[in-house]
């Protein structure tokens, strides 16, 4: 999980996310804090990330490698 920051956010998204699908992570969060979203990658059979899924901060959502773990969305993005 990657919490994005104005000057880190072409790195995470660019070059972390290359490096992390060459080196097999099956999953990648990116929190974009101030739009208050999250970016999930998951790495697909091919050994490449698919489209992201974008979800808005709201609610809670299952980390899809670790079945039976819920991330809580609202505590993430409280302020």
């Amino acid at each position: 999980m990657e919490i994005l920051s104005p000057f880190t956010a072409s790195k995470d998204q660019i070059q972390k996310l290359a490096l992390y699908e060459k080196k097999g992570v099956k999953e990648y969060w990116i929190i974009h804090p101030i739009d208050k979203l999250l970016t999930v990658r998951l790495l697909g059979e091919d050994g490449k990330y698919g489209l992201p899924a974008i979800y808005e901060g709201k609610g809670s959502l299952e980390v899809m490698t670790l079945p039976g773990l819920t991330v809580d969305l609202d505590a993430v993005f409280r302020e």
